[in-house]
């Protein structure tokens, strides 16, 4: 557990070109939701509008599962040689596309499935045992998603289709899940650190500046800091897949 997070430390210093392409998508979502998305949240909001964030939103999280692929191929290649190539990038972001797009729709319908199974059970439960049924619901869905985290590093890593990735990642975390537990714990707290920094940061350089040019600062430190909280997790993870497959 613990040779995976120093891994990861060790080797993100290796993947600044990878880190770099994240950091770049990370500013772009950043901005553009800064100049679309209305502010304040309760400002006014016509059909189109409404239909405009919706396209930019499925937009961005079709190009987020297309660099998935070639992201973790990138850090697997990394964790297994030490060095990557990253001009193979945008085709392994190609040729991981599909089964990806498949892992992540899966994964979306297990979590929501059974969080709509669960909670529409809650109103036929006896009154006295609803915080206990609560409590037990969202247990559930939190070690749902924790078994749902190495899929995406098994169809990397082992070359799998979508629903054998699923089969093998949910395989090797229920023999690890204390471990993967603790890689989570402490990624929790690294991302916790990075965004506590990140937001000091932002309080130090928008002072001086317009409300709005602070938005932009604030857009472009949140997505260096989402950044080196992805390869840390994206390392570790791959880096613990294979050592346990």
């Amino acid at each position: 557990m613990m040779d995976s997070i120093k891994k990861a430390f060790m080797l993100s210093v290796a993947a600044v070109k990878v880190f770099t392409v994240i950091v770049v998508f990370n500013i772009i979502v950043n901005i553009i939701n800064l100049m679309v998305i209305p502010a304040p949240v309760n400002a006014e909001m016509d059909l189109k509008k409404s239909f405009t964030i919706l396209g930019i939103g499925l937009l961005f999280f079709l190009v987020a599962v297309f660099m998935q692929g070639g992201i973790i191929a990138y850090i697997r290649d990394l964790v297994k040689s030490g060095s990557a190539n990253i001009a193979s990038f945008i085709n392994n972001c190609s040729k991981y596309f599909l089964r990806m797009l498949g892992l992540v729709l899966i994964t979306i319908l297990i979590v929501l499935g059974w969080g709509v199974l669960f909670f529409g059970a809650l109103p036929l439960m006896v009154p006295a045992l609803k915080t206990l049924f609560v409590i037990l619901g969202l247990i559930s869905i939190i070690g749902i998603i924790i078994l749902l985290i190495l899929p995406a590093y098994a169809l990397v890593g082992s070359e799998l289709g979508a629903v054998a990735a699923i089969r093998k990642g949910v395989s090797v975390t229920v023999s690890n899940f204390l471990q993967i537990l603790g890689i989570l714990i402490i990624l929790i707290l690294v991302a916790i650190v990075v965004m506590f920094l990140a937001s000091f940061i932002i309080g130090i350089l928008a002072i001086p500046v317009k409300q709005q040019a602070g938005g932009y600062i604030a857009a472009v430190v949140m997505a260096i800091s989402s950044a080196v909280v992805t390869l840390l997790a994206d390392i570790a993870c791959m880096d613990f897949y294979l050592k346990k497959s």
